[in-house]
Parts: C-alpha cells; sequence; structure tokens
C-alpha cells in the first residue's frame, strides 16, 4: 500500500521547454479536473463566457493556427460539425445567446478536437499524465471536506461565480475519482511511479459520496485495473479496496451521529449498505423512477414536436415545457433530462446524434490497435455516466471528455 506519491518535480512541473500555449492547455486541463464544477463557472456567467473554456479554446486555436495536421479526417469532422452549429445558431436566433452556447458546447469542443490533436502531439505522456494527477489531486484536496461535512459551499461575487465556490457535482466527481484511479497507476515507463495510496482514497470517496451512478464509475475503473494487473498485484488491490470498504462501512455505521452527513447522502447509503435499508432502498427506485418518468414525458412531448430528424434545438427549454422537470427536481433551474443520450436525441434528432456519435466511434477506430485501452475505457464510463446524470452536456464535463477523445485520436501514432 505504501508506495510514494510521483517526485513533486514530475507532478508540479512540465518536462522541457514549453510554450505559453502549451502551458495554457495543460493549466486548462489541470482547473477543469481540479475546480470541477464551480471553476468551470468562473467568469462572466450573464454573457456565457467562462474562463477555463477562454483559456482552452484560446490555447488550441492560437498553437494550431496555420500548421497542417497530419489526421486530415478530423479536420472534416470539424467542418461538418461547424456547418451542423452554424444551422443550430441561425435557427435559435431568438432564443438567448448563453442558453444557445451552453447547449452547443458539447459539439464546439468537437471542432477543436483536431487542434487538440495537434497540441497533445506535441507535449509527452509525462507531461499529460502528470497534470491529470495533480487536477485529480486538487480536486480530493477540497471534496474530501464537502464531503464529510466539514466545508460547505461558498456564496461569493456572484456576478463571476455561476455557482457557489466548492459546489459539487457527484456524477462529476466520480468521473474524476475514477480517472484518478487510471492515472495513479504504474506509469514507470514515462519516468512516473504509482501512488496505491492516493487510488485507495479515490476508491474511498468514490463510495462516501451521493451519486450511485458516480461509484459504479469508481469500481469500473477498479476493475480495468485490476484487469490489467499481473497476478500479485490483483490480490494486493484487492486486499486493500476489500480493506478500505469494510473499514468505511464499519467505522459510518458504529458512528452516524459523528458521520451524519454520510449516513444520509453517501452511495453506500443509497445502494442500502448502511442506514435503513428499506427506507434507503425506497428512496432510490423512487429517484431512479423519477427518472424514467421524466424522459418519458421528454419523448411524449418531443414526438409531438414533429422535428425527427433535427430535434427541437439549442436553447428551447425542453425540459420545463415536456413536464419532465417536475420529476426531476422542480427547479427551473434544470434544462438537462439526466440523460445525456435522450437529451442529444431531442434537441438535435437524428442527424446531430450521429455527428456526435460519429465522432466518437472514429476516436475508437482509429486507436483499434492500441495497446493500451486506459482512454477509451474511462471515455465508456463517462458515457455510462451520462446516460444517468448531467456530465457531457454541461461546461464542466465537455472539456475533460474532449480532452481524453482527443487523445484516443493519438493512440495510433503513440
Amino acid at each position: 500500500m505504501s508506495s510514494k506519491l510521483n517526485d513533486s518535480r514530475l507532478l508540479l512541473s512540465f518536462s522541457g521547454k514549453l510554450g505559453l500555449h502549451q502551458k495554457i492547455f495543460l493549466i486548462s486541463i489541470c482547473l477543469s479536473l481540479g475546480l470541477g464544477k464551480w471553476g468551470a463557472w468562473i467568469g462572466i456567467p450573464n454573457l456565457g463566457i467562462f474562463l477555463i473554456d477562454v483559456m482552452f479554446f484560446s490555447s488550441v486555436f492560437i498553437y494550431s493556427f496555420g500548421k497542417r495536421t497530419e489526421a486530415k479526417y478530423p479536420r472534416t469532422i470539424s467542418i461538418i460539425v461547424l456547418l451542423f452549429i452554424s444551422f443550430q445558431f441561425i435557427r435559435s436566433q431568438n432564443m438567448p445567446f448563453p442558453l444557445v452556447l451552453r447547449d452547443l458546447l458539447p459539439y464546439i469542443y468537437l471542432v477543436s478536437l483536431p487542434f487538440q490533436i495537434d497540441l497533445i502531439r506535441s507535449l509527452s505522456w509525462k507531461d499529460l499524465i502528470s497534470i491529470m494527477r495533480l487536477g485529480v489531486l486538487i480536486n480530493l484536496i477540497w471534496t474530501i471536506p464537502i464531503t464529510i461535512g466539514i466545508l460547505k459551499p461558498i456564496t461569493i461575487l456572484s456576478s463571476y461565480f455561476g455557482v457557489p465556490i466548492f459546489t459539487s457535482r457527484y456524477d462529476l466527481t466520480g468521473i474524476i475519482l475514477s480517472l484518478g484511479i487510471l492515472v495513479f497507476g504504474n506509469f514507470r515507463n514515462y519516468g512516473l511511479r504509482s501512488s496505491s495510496t492516493l487510488r485507495l482514497i479515490c476508491i474511498a470517496l468514490g463510495l462516501l459520496q451521493s451519486s450511485r451512478a458516480a461509484t459504479i464509475a469508481v469500481l469500473l475503473s477498479l476493475l480495468f485495473v485490476i484487469s490489467q494487473s499481473s497476478w500479485y498485484q490483483k490480490r494486493r488491490i484487492i486486499f486493500w479496496s476489500s480493506l478500505v470498504l469494510t473499514i468505511l462501512i464499519c467505522t459510518v455505521s458504529i458512528f452516524p451521529n459523528v458521520f451524519e452527513s454520510l449516513t444520509s447522502n453517501s452511495s453506500l447509503t443509497r445502494f442500502g449498505l448502511i442506514g435503513d435499508n428499506s427506507f434507503l432502498t425506497q428512496s432510490a427506485n423512487s429517484t431512479s423512477a423519477a427518472r424514467v418518468r421524466a424522459a418519458e414525458k421528454l419523448l411524449t412531448w418531443f414526438d409531438n414536436q414533429d422535428q425527427l430528424l433535427m430535434g427541437v434545438g439549442p436553447g428551447i427549454e425542453m425540459v420545463q415545457l415536456s413536464g419532465a422537470v417536475a420529476n426531476l427536481s422542480g427547479s427551473v433551474e434544470v434544462r438537462a433530462p439526466h440523460n445525456w443520450f435522450i437529451g442529444l436525441f431531442v434537441r438535435y434528432g437524428i442527424v446531430g446524434t450521429i455527428i456526435w456519435v460519429g465522432v466518437v466511434l472514429h476516436g475508437f477506430y482509429l486507436s483499434r490497435n492500441a495497446r493500451n485501452w486506459l482512454w477509451r475505457v474511462e471515455i465508456l464510463i463517462i458515457c455510462l455516466v451520462a446516460g444517468m446524470g448531467v456530465i457531457i452536456e454541461s461546461p464542466f464535463g465537455s472539456l475533460p471528455f474532449s480532452f481524453l477523445l482527443a487523445i484516443t485520436f493519438t493512440q495510433r501514432e503513440r
């Protein structure tokens, strides 16, 4: 268990001499993973301008300006997606610009794929993995006290922070933790050492946060790590992971008053492993049933719109108009149906769904001969969680997803 964290010089610094745009790109990745939901909303929310997005797009586009990429097909993808985005903007002229921009963000990130690929090619794996490790580490530092109830979200400068500081979205947290389990693995061939301790912390936090989908994401990452390990490592990982789970269940169960926030909110509770199982099972089933009903309402409403080919478009409050919001949270701020693929189909129809899915599958096709399935596994995990939460359609999820997708396009070259 006691393997040391990679030397700080490798974790906190970049190898070699990197240009300004390369550093800004890496920093934007780090901040996106490290700050999560509230970090994605730092900027001028009323105008739809966000700091991390600005850093990210400025770095990839300016760095690649005038360069000729070897990956010709991704450029073709960008042209197709750009035409699709232009059409969606034209058809949504009567809608608020920030809402239209936010809804189209997943496609805007797809436009940047060939530029991301160019920039990723210029970086070493040591830089990429180190910056992901650092982002996960930053996320752990503030998420742990939030989870156990020591720290609370702070509302400050609401004009520049779209949500309170330290606001955690736990389906996103699960994605970040699952990535942490993968990148804190053994990368000795890149001059990096693994950290079993931090991996165990990611596993423990994945069990304690409230999203069941997030816990499933963490467990899937763990299963992948186990499948890729030697027999000795398999026994070691299984032993320590089981020990962590046992200690968590026993500690929280024995001291329910001390860990009140965990006994009422953690996924261990929602799965019925601790606390009042009958009540928790009923609550969990109610949540699942409500989301199914919300999806049914949205699809029924969509069927009456006669927009099967192109969808209802960005900016439209489809969750409110369909009445699905009543089964989600009842808040008028909810704009996603908690299922990315249903939301994708309703908002952009057959054409938009084919474009988005086609880009993702093409990345898998290009990396079909790659030895390392790590990045594709993480993309599959994100897609699974997106079918149960709010990830890809949100500003805080589009950036890391597109970054990992861009990495798959470079797998055949690495």
